[in-house]
Order: structure tokens, then sequence, then C-alpha cells
């Protein structure tokens, strides 16, 4: 897909999606199950868990979130997510064995090793700008703390599918936003056009998709039901471009 940079006007907001746009993952898609596995097994064994069961851990970890997942939906969650810190100590139990002590400090340490994030380049500079106003993405706990930890400042506004116990591609999280600020008046940014640049348009934003990590982007171009961005990008410096001389004043 070639950059479509056409210049918006009355774009008052700007809101981002996170993993795959603004933090780009040195793993991106290409860690596999069997790689995951081998990851887990070696942190289990560093807090000094033995004699593992031989079958998957990482399936077994899996079923357990989409147990979860199921639960919810029977509650009326059409896309739903999980609180990871209550997952693993299910986990834990029905290996019987005891979580260790500092749980969080195990799931951070898992994450940072399956999943090690990076900026995106451009994100500092962004991030700074008077527009932006918000972050809509699917995330966990360790999210923020991992912003704090790259020095990435966050704006007022933010929903994590952890605290909402809903996920993109649902509303929710955007039906969140549209009470705080106008979607007319807003560019929502995000890498996939499915879970970001769908919910979004449908909630009334204007979107941007951003294709700047090949690893990370999701155009689903065999997807013709789903709609096209008001632009795509490439880097995040484009949203200046789009924005015209006024953004950059």
């Amino acid at each position: 897909m070639a950059d479509n940079l056409p210049l918006l006007t009355g774009i008052k907001h700007l809101a981002f999606d996170l993993y795959g746009t603004l933090l780009i993952s040195k793993a991106g898609g290409s860690y596999s199950i069997h790689e995951r596995e081998f990851t887990l097994r070696n942190h289990l064994a560093e807090y000094n868990y033995s004699q593992l069961p031989i079958f998957p851990l990482v399936t077994h970890l899996e079923n357990i979130i989409a147990q979860d997942h199921a639960h919810s939906r029977k509650n009326g969650i059409d896309f739903p997510e999980v609180e990871i810190r209550h997952i693993w100590p299910r986990f834990f139990d029905s290996l019987k064995l005891t979580p260790p002590t500092e749980l969080e400090r195990f799931i951070i340490e898992y994450e940072n090793l399956t999943n090690p994030v990076s900026p995106a380049p451009g994100s500092l500079e962004i991030l700074t700008h008077p527009l932006t106003r918000a972050f809509v993405s699917n995330a966990q706990f360790y999210t923020p703390l991992i912003l704090t930890q790259l020095e990435l400042p966050a704006p007022n506004i933010t929903l994590y599918s952890y605290q909402a116990g809903h996920a993109k591609p649902g509303r929710h999280l955007f039906d969140a936003l549209a009470k705080s600020i106008p979607p007319s008046e807003t560019l929502y940014i995000g890498n996939d056009r499915l879970k970001d640049i769908a919910p979004a348009h449908h909630c009334g934003f204007r979107t941007a998709l951003y294709a700047g990590d090949q690893n990370a982007f999701r155009p689903y171009a065999h997807r013709t039901d789903l709609p096209q961005p008001d632009v795509l990008i490439t880097s995040l410096d484009q949203i200046h471009q789009i924005l015209g001389e006024r953004l950059l004043a």
C-alpha cells in the first residue's frame, strides 16, 4: 500500500494505539510457539521450578486465557480481555505450584523476554505535541511501566483493555473515548485495519493506518468489508504533513 497523505482539516485531537504503532516489538510476529515454550520453561527454571509437566506449557497458558474469554463472552462481552495478573495464579495452581512471591516481576520479565519493545521513530516527538490526547490500546498492567521505562509520556486519557475487560476490535474503548473528546475532531492512529481502523471509524473518529513497522502492519487487504482509513502513513512525522502547517507552528 502506498502512502496516502491528503490534507485533513478540523483535527483538534490525536489519539494512538500503542503496540505496533508507538511501541515497536523486536519480536514482531515472528516469535514462534516453540520459542515461547523454550523461553517460558527457562524462565520458570530461573525461579527454581522443576519437574514440570511435558505437555506444552504455553498452550496450557493460552487455554486458561481462552477459558476466561469464554466466560466473559457468556456475560455479553464480544471481545473480552483478561487481567494477566489473574491468569498466572491459575496457571501455577493448575500445575500444583505455588506462584512466585514477586508475581508481577515474574510476569514483566516474561513479557520482556517474549515481546521486547522499543519506541517507534518519532514517538517521543509526537507524544509531546499539544494535540496528543489519548491512548486506546490492548494492553496489560505492565504497559504503563514500559512507557515509563522508555521515557515516553502518557497523555491524560489512557484507555487500556485490561482495565475495561474489553479489547479491540470491539468498540467499547472507542465509545469511552468519544465521551471525552469529539470523534469528528479526533484522528486515531493505529497499525491494524481490523482492530484499530474499523472500530474507530464506526465510532465516528477520523483514522490513520500506520505502516511504519512491517512486522506489525495489519492491512487486511482481502477484507473488503472493512472501512478504509482516511490516511495511510509510513512514519509518525507524516502526521505533521497531513494536518498542515498549523501543526508545525
